[in-house]
């Protein structure tokens, strides 16, 4: 018996991967679509490429990876084989194979996608169960879909990295990882431009990083810096460098509204204060919890930010922090629990 993954990106866009790898044993397959034409070969990878480097692609791409998935799936696997389908966009498009199929299959869904609208509720059903990366995605799902929540948390015990060293000067307020949300972003820009008192950080790539960096050299911005794409493993570096982990967006897409980012964990993880707007699931979490400051409007946010200092308690915090980090362990855990039944 062989476990396939089914990868729409490169698998270094894809850390959730490593919760697999850790609690299936056995022989693995990732069928990838290379994206950035950057895959290693290897003997366990059915690599396809389309000549393209980016994220986005059309249907007429979509199509053209479909075909290669049909051969890997139905031509390199046998009846006892089990994969797991990463995404909703790659589940829409092999619905007649799910439909169909007699293997065992998981679904993976870390972000809502409008095709998921036309999926029939039997895909779902069929499956084991379906991971999403939020508890905000349950409800789009029919209550017979066995749903499981798995966080988008990356694991940086490896590393080790100071506490709370005082009330910085100036304030770092830092975006880290994929830069969303052009709109916010100039918005935190212009409340904070040439404030001595702040500096803003954008450690990372993404679609609108030209935009912002226009923008910036628009505004005459001096306190704005940008590192561009980084290593994983010295992530943890600009973390430990942060006043504030800026999670700034507008809620006016569903993903917006229920989606947690990455960096919500990480921020937790190094004990960092989140920084984001009211109208969301994650503002909700960082209130439940305590974790940073939910703005109303960008307007006033230096003030905001150091009004938020005057009563911090770092113990308090950190302890904030350690309680958000064990419900989530808890969820992990029965979903690592869900992928060894799976395993069997």
């Amino acid at each position: 018996m062989k476990f396939f993954f089914l990868c729409p990106s490169n698998l270094k866009f894809m850390p959730y991967l490593t919760y697999y790898d850790e609690n299936i044993k056995g022989d693995k397959a990732y069928v990838i679509w290379d994206r950035f034409n950057s895959e290693e070969a290897a003997e366990n990878k059915f690599i396809f490429k389309d000549g393209l480097v980016r994220h986005q692609r059309n249907i007429f791409r979509y199509i053209r990876y479909l075909f290669f998935l049909y051969k890997t799936i139905m031509v390199d696997s046998d009846s006892q084989d089990k994969f797991v389908v990463f995404g909703g966009q790659l589940t829409f498009f092999l619905a007649p194979y799910l439909w169909l199929t007699k293997k065992k299959y998981v679904i993976d869904i870390r972000d809502y996608h409008v095709l998921m609208r036309f999926i029939p509720d039997k895909i779902f059903r069929k499956a084991s169960f379906v991971a999403v990366s939020s508890p905000g995605y349950k409800n789009i799902f029919s209550e017979k879909v066995d749903v499981v929540v798995s966080h988008n948390f990356y694991n940086y015990s490896m590393h080790s990295f100071n506490g709370y060293r005082g009330l910085s000067k100036p304030i770092s307020v830092s975006c880290i990882g994929a830069i969303r949300n052009l709109k916010s972003q100039k918005d935190l820009i212009t409340q904070l431009l040439n404030n001595n008192h702040f500096v803003v950080n954008y450690h990372g790539g993404g679609d609108i990083l030209p935009a912002i960096k226009a923008y910036a050299d628009l505004c005459g911005a001096e306190n704005v810096n940008f590192t561009g794409e980084y290593n994983k493993d010295d992530e943890f570096r600009f973390y430990e460098a942060s006043t504030f982990v800026n999670m700034l967006r507008e809620s006016s897409s569903f993903n917006e509204r229920v989606a947690l980012p990455n960096r919500l964990y990480s921020a937790a993880f190094f004990y960092r204060p989140a920084l984001c707007y009211e109208g969301s699931l994650l503002a909700d979490m960082v209130k439940r919890y305590s974790l940073g400051l939910c703005l109303n409007s960008s307007e006033g946010i230096d003030v905001q930010m150091l009004n938020y200092f005057k009563d911090f308690s770092y113990d308090v915090f950190k302890r904030n922090c350690d309680m958000f980090l064990l419900a989530v362990k808890e969820d992990q855990e029965f979903f690592n629990e869900k992928l060894k039944l799976f395993n069997i």
